[in-house]
């Protein structure tokens, strides 16, 4: 028997997954609210004969006892099995002399950080040197909850208190040093207000510090180590943990502060980016809480732009990716001091990431025309461009069909030759009446006949006439199909 199938066998999944949910027993099933998921009535069954379990509501999805507690707890297949090893008493295979050491330092480097955290929040909270950024604090609008709560820190303006501290706690300098705290004969952080950065277990991997003094860097993070990666670590996701089966969606911003302000007026499901695009690491993190995801990132350029390239991760993610559309100028955290409704809002509001890369990309081109005289750049540099801009989401038909609605709203009219209307998707919120979409935008659709009707005999059927070759055919169903549409006029132009 293997370790896998001797931990199956001596865990009792209902025990495990009723410490989450209350389940109640239905025949020989267990029913309860999913814990991954808001809902009223429960779709969560798990079947104890067979030791599994699976979700009929949001989530669709369902597993072993394994892939429950990776699900629940955010973390690999080692780690569920190392967790539920110890709790049923199960002894996995020794380590290796190399993998005992490596996990001793990674745990070395948790301790290290844990003081560390320690010692600046002590410093932040009781000593006269630390008022200045007690003050700045005040100032953004956080709270005492907040401070304690995230652990925020402060390291003063000496060379070596850290190292210092660390020393009389019976840490080594290399050990100080392996952790990013000390670099060459002094403390890496001095006279910054710190944040400490958790992984989603809750300890502490390294810290950002914002400068109090107009020093350069603005912000210092620790450098990367056998524990701390900025790719890898969204800051504030250990917090949403415990929060994740009461909300429907994870809104990423890009900063600390967002993420604290954030918190403190009840919007738990935010996390933050620290500055760095989305990776496919983060995507990794983010894919295990099921959750749908919101972009709220600043609406500057470079937060645009971060955004667009977030559509490579959209199919790492397994859901829908949304952004939210911040006033010009504010961040985050602003709009929820001033008013916590706009900021809820702008969340409801969000839209795909696919309407944003479009509109992005045809913000400055002029959709009036095809192609622009002298030099211009009109509706079909739009379209190329798009494709450029999400080429991992391109479905035929689509992007044409978003630039002639955008079109229409500009006054312009879109003649695509050879547009498929099996490929013309009722995305604009229109109906469809036999078979026919009728945009409700104003969207000037033109439609090359020929190339329409001889790539779509069943349109013939939908249109009450026989499929033949022939422009008289090809006329009547494109006047058959105009009537439908409304578009007569549009249409006529095609042939």
């Amino acid at each position: 028997m293997s370790i896998i199938d001797d931990i199956k066998q001596k865990t009792d999944i209902v025990e495990i997954i009723g410490r989450y949910t209350k389940l109640n027993r239905s025949g020989k099933t267990l029913k309860g609210l999913c814990p991954f998921h808001s809902e009223k009535h429960g779709s969560f069954f798990v079947y104890p004969e067979q030791q599994t379990w699976h979700c009929f509501g949001a989530c669709g999805t369902g597993g072993d006892v394994f892939s429950f507690v990776m699900k629940k707890e955010g973390c690999d297949f080692t780690e569920a099995k190392k967790m539920l090893a110890e709790q049923v008493g199960v002894i996995i295979r020794p380590e290796t002399p190399q993998e005992k050491v490596e996990k001793e330092k990674r745990e070395q480097l948790f301790l290290i950080n844990e003081a560390a955290c320690e010692y600046y929040h002590r410093i932040l909270i009781d000593y006269a040197d630390a008022e200045k950024a007690r003050q700045y604090l005040i100032d953004r609008g956080l709270n005492s909850e907040s401070v304690e709560r995230f652990k925020l820190g402060y390291a003063p303006q000496e060379r070596n208190s850290l190292k210092e501290y660390l020393s009389g706690r019976g840490f080594t300098e290399d050990e100080a040093s392996s952790a990013g705290l000390v670099t060459g004969s002094r403390d890496l952080f001095q006279n910054r207000l710190l944040f400490p950065i958790a992984e989603v277990q809750g300890r502490i991997t390294g810290f950002g510090g914002r400068s109090l003094d107009n020093s350069i860097p603005k912000y210092l993070n620790t450098p990367q180590t056998a524990v701390f990666n900025k790719r890898a670590i969204l800051y504030g996701l250990n917090q949403l943990r415990d929060a994740t089966p009461k909300l429907e969606s994870i809104i990423i911003v890009e900063g600390y502060m967002d993420v604290i302000i954030a918190h403190q007026h009840g919007f738990t499901n935010v996390v933050a980016s620290m500055g760095t695009a989305i990776s496919d690491v983060h995507a990794a993190s983010l894919r295990k809480l099921n959750r749908s995801l919101v972009l709220a990132l600043d609406s500057d350029t470079a937060g645009e732009e971060a955004m667009i390239r977030c559509s490579t991760i959209e199919n790492l993610l397994g859901s829908e990716i949304l952004v939210a559309i911040l006033p010009a100028g504010k961040d985050p955290d602003e709009i929820i001091l001033e008013n916590p409704q706009t900021w809820e809002r702008l969340i409801s509001a969000a839209s795909p990431l696919l309407d944003f890369i479009f509109d992005h990309a045809i913000a400055r081109l002029d959709l009036r025309t095809r192609d622009c005289p002298a030099g211009g750049r009109g509706w079909a540099d739009g379209e190329r461009k798009a494709r450029r801009l999400h080429p991992h989401q391109r479905r035929p038909g689509i992007e044409r069909q978003r630039l002639a609605a955008q079109a229409g709203r500009d006054g312009g009219r879109l003649a695509p030759d050879g547009l498929d209307i099996g490929e013309y998707l009722p995305l604009d919120g229109g109906a469809i009446a036999d078979g026919v979409h009728i945009p409700d935008r104003g969207a000037h659709q033109c439609i090359g006949g020929d190339a329409l009707l001889d790539r779509n005999p069943r349109l013939f059927r939908q249109l009450g006439i026989r499929h033949q070759t022939g422009r008289g055919q090809h006329q009547v169903g494109l006047d058959r199909l105009a009537a439908g549409q409304g578009r007569t006029q549009a249409l006529a132009g095609a042939l």
